[in-house]
């Protein structure tokens, strides 16, 4: 018998910053690529190029921008030039598939 590999996907479950971004991240599935969260050192953007404050969530998953696009066609122009989106933990679940 040969081996067999288990997939995760991430679902995310809630965005509570969508309405003052304009668009929703709720509800997109995406394949876990990166298999531990990260904590991000140094500066963070958000995607109207703001810091972020450091203490508000402590873990995210990064999410590459390609996963994002595939499963929500029009985010293609909000996230362009954008490698890896960090998505808080909280906001997510990951399961297998």
């Amino acid at each position: 018998m040969g081996e067999q590999t288990v997939r995760f996907r991430i679902l995310i479950l809630r965005d509570p910053c969508a309405q003052a971004r304009g668009y929703s991240l709720k509800g997109i599935i995406v394949p876990l690529v990166n298999y531990c969260p990260v904590i991000p050192l140094g500066t963070v953007l958000d995607l109207d190029n703001k810091p972020v404050a450091a203490a508000e969530y402590h873990q995210h998953w990064k999410i590459p921008t390609y996963y994002l696009v595939k499963a929500a066609p029009h985010l293609k122009w909000l996230l362009r030039g954008v490698d890896n989106l960090l998505v808080p933990t909280e906001w997510c679940d990951v399961a297998p598939v």
